[in-house]
């Protein structure tokens, strides 16, 4: 079999309800500690629950703003002028527009129907124009692109800027994802009564809904070539990606997992791994009856009877569904499990579920040698995205 460019990964950055920077979300998604309360970003009386994983320093930020915040540290160790030339690329997971602005001037002031466009609403509301507009202050002139696939946003980021680099097109890419927690984004998800009226509680038994969340997070993907020619410090290897589509409906997953399923099997197949090297899945457990059924489902098809004792989690029980960032974050996660046998836990976790007889590290966080693994995001519209990293080389 011929051998393919490697990508590697040299550099992360995260900011989400737990704080900013690894160093410090890692200690606390170990330990379990859950960051979700009420949201102060707008009244939420009309509405039936009021729970979300706000973030508070990003609360009324724009999308732009969240992903420049989460991006900054790593800015400042690799030097933003480093990104600056036609050998580097940005790619950004996130659901949309960037709403915010133009809600603060239309709450502001309700009755001006003539309340519109500025500049500043121009340069980040279109739905590209938040990656456009970073890779302008940072010079990037490789490839730059916004990616909208719902909550596998981030994953297709991820797969894009890591073909990129397969292809020889650019040397490094930074691939992130952002969501910003929104009005419209809480009601839709209000409106199909997606919404936990307390807690998020994946594969429990009394699961009762997901708990929108705001965060951000970026990856810097390299080639291999690139990073050993500047003696950077490599985290993991970028191995592999699988989509599929579901074409099943605008909202549920296929009821028998057949996209879920298909998407693992070929992320497997792009990484030349075998099911059974995989040590540690992070789930993509939104907390909802259908999603974690299903779930559950194909990770049977897949692994078998191992299904029962492979370690799996969702982060989501802590920080929440931040939507076009969250495989961004939970990528980082697989990432620190292979880096230091650490596993985080799935939080408030109370009744087992039959119909979901997987190992999801209730509440305690796990120990396991982790060489593979696989970062699952499964997105309405049948959206379904897996992610593979792997140890250094």
């Amino acid at each position: 079999m011929t051998a393919r460019p490697r990508v590697l990964v040299t550099d992360m950055e995260l900011a989400c309800s737990l704080g900013k920077g690894v160093d410090q979300v890692w200690p606390a998604l170990l330990a379990g500690r859950e960051a979700i309360g009420p949201i102060s970003k707008f009244d939420t009386s009309a509405f039936r629950v009021g729970l979300s994983a706000e973030a508070k320093e990003m609360a009324c930020m724009t999308d732009f703003e969240a992903a420049r915040y989460s991006l900054e540290p790593l800015l400042q160790r690799q030097g933003a002028s480093s990104f600056a030339g036609p050998h580097c690329g940005l790619v950004l997971g996130m659901l949309g527009g960037d709403y915010w602005p133009m809600e603060r001037r239309i709450l502001a002031n309700p009755e001006d129907r003539t309340t519109g466009m500025t500049q500043e609403i121009s340069e980040i509301f279109p739905p590209h124009q938040a990656a456009a507009t970073l890779a302008t202050k940072l010079a990037v002139e490789g490839p730059v692109t916004t990616v909208a696939a719902a909550c596998a946003s981030g994953n297709h980021a991820l797969s894009l800027a890591g073909d990129w680099i397969r292809e020889g097109r650019v040397d490094r890419v930074l691939a992130g994802g952002v969501n910003v927690l929104s009005v419209p984004c809480f009601a839709h998800f209000h409106g199909i009564r997606l919404l936990a009226k307390e807690h998020c509680r994946p594969f429990d038994k009394n699961r009762d809904g997901l708990v929108a969340g705001t965060g951000s997070a970026w990856i810097l993907l390299e080639s291999e070539s690139a990073a050993k020619a500047r003696g950077a410090e490599v985290l993991a290897e970028f191995v592999g990606w699988g989509h599929s589509c579901d074409a099943h409906t605008v909202t549920a997953p296929h009821p028998e997992a057949r996209g879920a399923i298909d998407s693992i099997q070929a992320c497997l197949a792009d990484g030349r791994i075998a099911a059974d090297q995989i040590d540690y899945v992070s789930a993509h457990g939104t907390g909802t009856g259908t999603n974690d059924r299903t779930e559950s489902k194909a990770l049977y098809h897949v692994f078998g009877s191992r299904a029962a004792t492979l370690p799996m989690s969702s982060i989501k029980s802590m920080i929440g569904h931040t939507m076009g960032a969250s495989a961004v974050i939970e990528a980082i996660a697989c990432i620190q499990a292979i880096r230091t046998g650490q596993l985080p836990p799935t939080a408030n976790f109370e009744q087992a579920d039959p119909e979901c007889p997987v190992n999801c590290l209730p509440n305690q966080a796990g120990e396991a040698k982790v060489r593979y693994a696989l970062n699952a995001s499964y997105g309405f519209g049948g959206n379904n995205s897996i992610t593979l990293f792997g140890p250094t080389p």
